[in-house]
Order: C-alpha cells, then structure tokens, then sequence
C-alpha cells in the first residue's frame, strides 16, 4: 500500500498569482482542500508563527515567537512531545 498522498486528489494554492481565497491563513486553506506552495505569514505583522496566520479569526500577535497560543508552531521536546 502506497502511504503518500496522491496528488491528483489536491488543488494545488497559486497564491502569488491568481489564489482564490479571500483569506489567506492556514485554516482557510485547510477548509479549501488547497496543498500549499506558498508561504503563510499573518496579513497583518507578516510572522509566520503568529496566531493569526494559523487562524483569520485570532489576534495577531506581532511575533514571531515559537509556542505562541494558537499557532500551528509549536514547541516540541527531544521526544515529539508539546511543552
């Protein structure tokens, strides 16, 4: 059984040029079924680990600090688990 992700089943995000989301954060592009090329950052500050790009509907931040409340980066230990 082939365990990666066949392709033909995922809308590829053309951001830069021609996206269609009003919305650009994670969670908008998870609910579109987009597999992203492109980089997210928060519309506001620009951070990639601020709450915000994770989420429209959070405050932004404006930081770029792991662990942040809401963000899709968080901190892990040695043995993959969140602190």
């Amino acid at each position: 059984m082939n365990s990666t992700i066949d392709n033909k089943y995922m809308k590829t995000c053309q951001c830069i040029t021609n996206c269609d989301l009003e919305c650009r954060c994670h969670k908008c592009h998870e609910e579109k079924g987009y597999f992203r090329t492109c980089f997210i950052v928060c519309a506001i500050c620009g951070n990639k680990r601020c709450p915000k790009a994770t989420n429209h509907k959070l405050e932004c931040t404006n930081s770029n600090e792991p662990g942040q409340s809401g963000s899709i980066y968080i901190i892990r230990n040695i043995n993959g688990e969140t602190k």
